[in-house]
């Protein structure tokens, strides 16, 4: 070979060698089938081809939401009640939730944004995994007539609640909301609750539910604050009324005689939980760990780390200590 060839050749090597090179460094590359080397890093997201947009990918991510099929049912939802309601109401639609108010639009704006979608941002930041696919109607009336009115006229509801209150058969809310916001949020969690725990015990879904009663909202939790439940609390205790925590956990009887003081001592010791820090994980782990007899307690003790009389005589401690001033 004459020197002329020769030097082509050693060119002709360098070029290939240099290409074999940077194709063992390039990120492209994809890892071997089943590799779990440095590769299969680098290749978890795939590269596009040409000519493909990142909208055409083949995609493993979750579905959109709100689906197309959500966002049309509450258009249908929100053109329904126009036709039962009067001209005095105001819509917004917000997939899932379709809001209608006797109120300007611009009034029932900032209620939705502050009561309805800023907390149900903040209890899927904290909580909530799966968001519903059906519609979630919020009725906000600005008074305690028009509230009872049109609870007679809609749903034939007479015997109801000052605040406002939950048709969960119907995924509706209907609320005074002259009163304020609080019975809103309250609502608002069992509305979305049901959708990521179906079958949580009411202990814990009234004392979660409660604790929003008077909270305030940041942008990833709610903070639950003292309220009017706590002297009545106070008292149980005092009088030495007040069941066990573990009764109150275990025994499916939250709606009986002892209603009342049940809501006081789920709420405040949900509160407990929040303000020991372990309220979010107690969510997860009973959510993933339940339905069998005695599994509420087991989940207390497992985020708490103790037995649940220790529990108990901390929690009591801690809520002798409280003082609510209206």
């Amino acid at each position: 070979m004459n020197k002329r060839w020769k030097k082509y050749a050693l060119f002709a090597v360098a070029l290939l060698a240099g290409a074999g090179i940077g194709w063992l460094l390039s990120p492209n590359r994809l890892a071997p089938s089943g590799g779990a080397g440095p590769e299969k890093a680098l290749s978890a997201e795939r590269q596009p081809m040409a000519g493909e947009t990142p909208a055409s990918r083949p995609s493993s991510s979750p579905a959109k939401y709100p689906s197309d099929e959500l966002k049309e049912a509450c258009k249908k939802a929100q053109k329904d009640l126009a036709e039962k309601l009067d001209d005095s109401f105001s819509y917004i639609v917000e997939p899932p939730f379709v809001a209608a108010g006797n109120m300007t639009k611009q009034q029932l704006q900032a209620l939705v944004e502050a009561d309805v979608l800023r907390p149900a941002e903040a209890l899927y930041a904290s909580y909530f995994k799966v968001r519903p696919d059906k519609v979630i109607t919020v009725l906000l009336f600005a008074d305690d007539k028009s509230y009872r009115s049109w609870a007679k006229k809609l749903f034939d509801d007479t015997d109801v609640s000052h605040f406002g209150y939950y048709k969960p058969d119907r995924r509706t809310m209907v609320m005074n909301i002259g009163t304020g916001g609080g019975t809103l949020i309250h609502e608002l969690t069992h509305a979305l609750i049901v959708y990521d725990f179906p079958d949580l015990p009411t202990w814990f879904n009234e004392g979660l539910a409660s604790l929003h009663e008077g909270c305030y909202v940041n942008k990833d939790e709610i903070v639950g604050a003292l309220n009017w439940r706590l002297p009545a609390l106070q008292k149980a205790i005092a009088d030495g009324k007040l069941r066990s925590l573990e009764d109150l956990v275990t025994k499916r009887d939250f709606y009986g005689t002892q209603q009342g003081i049940n809501y006081a001592q789920a709420r405040y010791f949900v509160m407990y939980m929040q303000h020991k820090g372990v309220l979010k994980d107690f969510y997860k782990y009973f959510l993933a760990n339940h339905g069998k007899e005695g599994d509420d307690v087991k989940a207390i003790e497992h985020v708490f780390d103790t037995g649940i009389g220790s529990v108990e005589r901390a929690y009591i401690k801690w809520v002798k200590a409280l003082q609510y001033r209206q």
